[in-house]
């Protein structure tokens, strides 16, 4: 299974610096520790025609392809803005079993922003020779099924007062069978061709020492294959009509001329089709050649519109208004309707004095800790 995740930098926010120089943003993906699982990134090219934003240097990536380093920018004054625009595609594939796939999906997937800098003596001779001064952890949030699409701001600590401005979409994008060379990267021991292709047929059929390509399959054996054809192409079909309707959403903001439409398919009928033709087969090799012919078609068919929702959307200022402002209206119904109450005795009370530090900690733990703020739904993307 292949997750995507795209981030696309809009700003970077000097709020109060002590130090001015030069700076640089690197974002990398935390791979679950006991998850089989690959990680590659890459950078969006700019097919819009839109020159880059000027940098020391150009982003790149670094650690065999799997962080994403921004443009390496200057900055000089406090509340100063640069423009960033970089964009970057991770691709999270991960080695899952076929009948436990919602359940073994990574419902968060977190990822490091770490922020870098060089001072301002001299231009830095590398973009490499930067060194980390920050760091903030990022948790998305993500579905099998359903697309994701978020602004936000992340701002780092106190000594290095600066904030980025980035959006964030994410969707699934495919559902394969593995091939040799991926198992054996997401887990060696099925690298060998025999053991691999056992595993599989496992996989789909169920434990059993019996079978061959040759081989007609149980009537038990025949359910659970056809069980999980259905619910993995189920997946993908809600999937591209999920994102289709957020493409349509997103067409919403541009003018009558400029809209573009594609027809939204019947998954229930395009899958009551897949799912007849595949329970006539019951040859082993059939019903899996079968199964990877399926997930190809819809997987290509959920790529292509993931791809052309991208080169509509990436880089665009009216969806990423309309994501600010979704922002912003979720933070305010989180604590629309609390009330947060401090016990003071009346010595206390009537002294007059400013809040002091200890005081707004002791506020902020008493909200944290408090059982509204506990059972809070939360953000898409939130830092962790």
């Amino acid at each position: 299974m292949t997750e995507e995740i795209v981030f696309e930098l809009s700003k970077f926010h000097n709020i109060d610096l002590f130090q001015r120089g030069f700076y640089q943003l690197r974002i990398s993906l935390k791979q679950p520790p006991k998850q089989p699982s690959v990680v590659e990134c890459t950078i969006w090219e700019n097919t819009s025609g839109n020159k880059p934003s000027p940098g020391v240097f150009q982003a790149f990536l670094t650690d065999r392809d799997r962080t994403a380093v921004s443009k390496t920018f200057e900055v000089y004054y406090k509340h100063e803005e640069v423009i960033i625009s970089d964009v970057f595609v991770f691709k999270f594939h991960m080695l899952l079993d076929s009948s436990k796939v919602e359940e073994q999906f990574p419902k968060t997937i977190d990822f490091d922003i770490d922020l870098f800098f060089s001072d301002c003596n001299r231009s830095p001779s590398t973009p490499r020779s930067l060194r980390p001064v920050s760091n903030q952890v990022l948790r998305v949030y993500a579905s099998p099924i359903k697309s994701l699409h978020y602004h936000r701001n992340v701002v780092f600590d106190y000594f290095n007062l600066a904030a980025v401005s980035f959006t964030v979409h994410a969707c699934l994008v495919a559902i394969r069978q593995p091939w040799l060379g991926s198992l054996k990267i997401l887990h060696p021991p099925l690298g060998n061709k025999s053991t691999s292709k056992h595993y599989l047929y496992c996989a789909l059929f169920g434990k059993s020492n019996q079978l061959t390509s040759d081989t007609e399959v149980t009537s038990k054996q025949h359910g659970l294959a056809a069980k999980t054809h259905r619910n993995l192409c189920l997946s993908l079909l809600k999937a591209y009509s999920n994102l289709l309707r957020y493409f349509h959403f997103g067409m919403s903001f541009l003018p009558d001329y400029a809209q573009m439409r594609v027809s939204q398919p019947d998954i229930n009928s395009k899958l009551d089709v897949l799912s007849n033709e595949y329970d006539n087969m019951w040859v082993a090799e059939e019903l899996y050649s079968r199964m990877g012919d399926d997930l190809y078609l819809l997987s290509t068919e959920l790529s292509m519109l993931w791809t052309q929702f991208l080169e509509q959307f990436i880089r665009e200022g009216f969806l990423v208004k309309h994501l600010k402002d979704e922002h912003h209206r979720q933070r305010v119904e989180h604590l629309a309707e609390a009330f947060f109450v401090e016990d003071h005795d009346w010595e206390e009370f009537c002294t007059p004095f400013d809040l002091t530090t200890s005081q707004y900690t002791s506020l902020a733990n008493l909200v944290r800790g408090s059982s509204y703020y506990q059972m809070l739904t939360p953000l898409k993307v939130e830092c962790v």
